[in-house]
């Protein structure tokens, strides 16, 4: 192979996309170890719910108005990369910060940026895709699980005997390395084209749609106990004996298990469908939550943990085609970024919070017990509000014809 063609190689699109991908979920590793972060602190699960909590209410406005100006300016490379500059900086501020205060106000202004990253990343790079057959979302994409896998073991490792501290300078390191790619791109960045007269107003039209308000609520209720599960798993890992090493090693492998289903996503996708994509994910995560709820040693939670492998990956990428066949072309990027605020940002809110006091009053095994319980009554009405919609949409139908006769 001949210098043009590694050149060549190099420059693709493909290769670049897949780097930066790479090196923001590598950034990204640090995010297990932020709860950990507020353990070291001293904070008990009451006041770590209650700043989480405080800030999912800050991130739902995040997602509202990082979406909208993407949209207003044009550009979601713009606003992606403004915003992950901003929160990497809160990121520096918050090392040194000393009380529990100090910490929930330097991670309430982080997350307002922060709120938005990710899912810009993601309609960035869905645009970057869009009528490319040569690239798919799912084969960029787990290049971020690749990245989040290799670094969190090493993070792990860091840490293991020393403060989670040691690990924020590489942060910071390939937040420079996604930053500076993210600048040199020059293709993907608008959102799709609005069309003439459309008003943020007319965001509306997306709570007509019957399937889309459903998907949204089925995003919360799925997203209610989730969210806690996943924030109190240091709680849960530390009572069956577990150490920082082995809860590295945990994140790691589980992001591992993501790259297959990433890989074959779009086949996935196109043989089932986004729908059933996103219930087969929904019920792994069901079974997570019985399976943490009865496990009594570090082996069983990392197990349970590579479960999230599969649940992740298949409910992100169903949930983000699911959303993009759903809404019309205009309403594209705020359809995304509203369905996050508003399921994903509300659950936050009530699971963090809730998920502190329930583990301080009740108890934290009978958390994942509830989730689980919880999972299956979603599951089973989301299924059911297909039919339920259809008909109503056949009684309307039905209905408009006898009013013409």
């Amino acid at each position: 192979m001949g210098c043009r063609s590694v050149t060549h190689i190099f420059t693709t699109k493909k290769f670049i996309l897949s780097l930066m991908m790479f090196s923001f979920w590598a950034a990204f590793g640090i995010s297990p170890f932020i709860v950990v972060f507020l353990r070291e602190q001293k904070l008990d699960s009451v006041s770590i719910g209650t700043i989480l909590s405080i800030n999912s209410f800050i991130g739902i406005f995040g997602h509202s108005v990082w979406g909208t100006v993407s949209d207003k300016i044009k550009s979601v490379k713009k606003v992606f990369l403004f915003c992950l500059a901003a929160c990497s900086s809160t990121y520096g501020i918050l090392l040194t910060a000393r009380t529990a205060l100090a910490i929930g106000v330097v991670l309430a202004v982080d997350t307002f940026f922060r709120s938005g990253v990710a899912s810009l990343l993601d309609i960035w790079f869905v645009g970057c895709t869009g009528g490319d057959d040569r690239v798919s979302y799912g084969s960029l994409r787990l290049w971020g699980s690749i990245g989040f896998a290799a670094v969190v073991m090493f993070y792990g490792r860091i840490s293991e005997g020393n403060s989670v501290r040691a690990i924020f300078p590489y942060y910071f390191f390939f937040v420079l390395i996604t930053l500076v790619i993210g600048s040199l791109i020059k293709y993907g960045g608008a959102p799709p084209v609005r069309t003439p007269g459309v008003k943020g107003q007319d965001q509306g039209r997306l709570f007509s749609n019957s399937y889309y308000v459903v998907f949204v609520i089925f995003i919360f209720m799925i997203s209610l106990p989730n969210n806690p599960s996943q924030t109190f798993l240091p709680n849960l890992f530390e009572e069956v004996g577990g150490d920082m090493g082995q809860y590295g090693f945990m994140h790691s492998v589980k992001a591992f298990i993501e790259v297959p289903f990433f890989f074959f996503g779009k086949k996935l996708l196109d043989r089932f469908g986004s729908v059933r994509i996103v219930i087969s994910a929904a019920m792994i995560y069901t079974l997570q939550h019985f399976l943490f709820s009865i496990a009594s040693t570090p082996v069983q939670v990392i197990l349970t943990q590579f479960l999230l492998g599969p649940a992740y990956s298949l409910y992100l990428m169903g949930m983000l085609y699911y959303i993009h066949e759903l809404a019309p072309e205009e309403l594209k990027t705020s359809a995304q970024t509203l369905a996050s605020a508003l399921g994903n940002g509300l659950s936050s809110i009530v699971g963090n919070f809730g998920g502190g006091l329930f583990i301080k009053y009740i108890g934290l095994r009978m958390l994942y017990r509830f989730g689980f319980v919880s999972n299956i009554v979603t599951i089973t009405l989301f299924l059911l509000s297909f039919r339920i919609i259809g008909q109503l949409k056949g009684k309307r139908m039905t209905g408009a014809k006898e009013a013409k006769l």
